[in-house]
């Protein structure tokens, strides 16, 4: 079982225990991608994290690399940018023509979990997909 801790890029519960996760824990945006690599083939997935859009690990070196984001991060390489700079970011990766996907926030559910849902992709079968 993989216990996924949520917090942000701060990732504020592990800051409260002082435990970062391990090989047997994973913070949200490290499950999420990882999941997602695992069935598609993405160059950059953004996760939204309050109102950020993040990227961690090959997605933040490809950030950095292209846009010259700096990089944040203990165990996993993060960056990222605000919500309203969506529009900018998209454009711009439009015209790379590179597979990407933007996993957006939803409303708490009833037991206060925050859920993700993929809204867009650039590769067919991804939309829509919870977490």
């Amino acid at each position: 079982m993989v216990k996924i801790y949520q917090g942000g890029s701060t990732g504020l519960e592990q800051q409260k225990a002082k435990k970062w996760p391990t090989s047997k824990t994973k913070g949200i945006k490290a499950s999420i991608t990882d999941s997602l690599n695992k069935d598609f083939d993405f160059d950059l997935i953004l996760i939204q994290c309050g109102s950020f859009y993040e990227a961690i690990d090959d997605g933040a070196e490809f950030l950095k690399k292209h846009f010259d984001f700096k990089l944040y991060g203990i165990n996993h390489y993060t960056t990222g940018f605000p919500l309203q700079g969506l529009d900018k970011y998209t454009e711009l990766l439009d015209g790379m023509k590179i597979n990407y996907c933007i996993v957006d926030q939803l409303e708490k559910s009833e037991d206060g979990k925050v859920e993700r849902v993929v809204a867009f992709s650039t590769i067919e079968g991804a939309d829509g997909l919870l977490f």
